[in-house]
């Protein structure tokens, strides 16, 4: 990943991240400077150039009749992200309560595209004190691979314990010989195939498509959860133990 969509990750936009990269090659310089190094017009550049001092990423001076921009030192990035996350912090409560309040009634949300499973794993690794998934490991590395290394790492490092059912494949029974190592368990049902996985935690059921359109759905209702993990565990209990070959 290039700086500049690395810098646009930290929410600065593609045109601050342009003068800022440009600003930092010239050392300082003028709006027009910057303006010419980062082949940008001059009126963007110069409120650009602003924004960038209210964040605190550069300075400026006046040399005659204009003004001078130079680059603070980079750390102050990492400064400005724990401010926010001290910020984040703070009103979080608030944020919750008015969350839980609008959230009374509903009980079923749904979301398109690839940040889908990335807003379930987040709740997941919130509010979680067991997972239970059922549904193909193979296709879901598949169809989303970017996400689930990461997950697995904060699963373990928040001590969730994590059952899972699927169908047999290469990925599955890599998937039991690392089990103990990923405080997770892992059993097979054969002849089987999914098209979604079911994520059971905390009262919730998440469904995720693992072929075809990347979507998902969030069910928060107690009796549609009891009805669903008695399931699961009456399956689970039915299976029997994987071996580890």
């Amino acid at each position: 990943m290039s700086i500049l969509n690395k810098l646009q990750k930290l929410s600065l936009s593609e045109i601050q991240s342009k003068a800022y990269i440009a600003l930092l090659q010239i050392g300082e310089g003028s709006a027009l400077q910057v303006s010419r190094n980062a082949n940008l017009p001059k009126s963007t550049v110069f409120e650009t150039l602003k924004s960038l001092n209210g964040l605190n990423l550069i300075s400026k001076r006046s040399q005659g009749n204009k003004n001078i921009f130079f680059v603070s030192d980079p750390r102050i990035i990492l400064d400005n992200i724990k401010e926010q996350a001290r910020t984040a912090e703070d009103i979080l409560p608030e944020l919750r309560g008015l969350y839980k309040a609008f959230n009374k009634n509903a009980q079923v949300r749904f979301f398109e595209g690839p940040k889908a499973i990335e807003i379930i794993i987040n709740e997941t690794l919130m509010e979680a004190k067991e997972l239970k998934l059922i549904g193909s490991i193979s296709d879901t590395v598949e169809f989303y691979p970017k996400y689930f290394p990461r997950f697995s790492i904060q699963r373990v490092k928040r001590k969730i314990p994590l059952r899972i059912l699927t169908n047999d494949s290469e990925t599955a029974q890599e998937n039991i010989l690392l089990d103990k190592r990923k405080l997770r368990t892992t059993k097979i049902i054969q002849n089987k195939e999914f098209s979604s996985m079911i994520w059971m935690w905390s009262g919730k059921i998440g469904i995720i498509a693992t072929r075809g359109k990347q979507f998902a759905m969030v069910i928060d209702e107690p009796g549609i959860f009891g009805i669903q993990t008695a399931m699961f565990d009456l399956i689970w209990d039915s299976l029997p133990e994987s071996k580890q070959y």
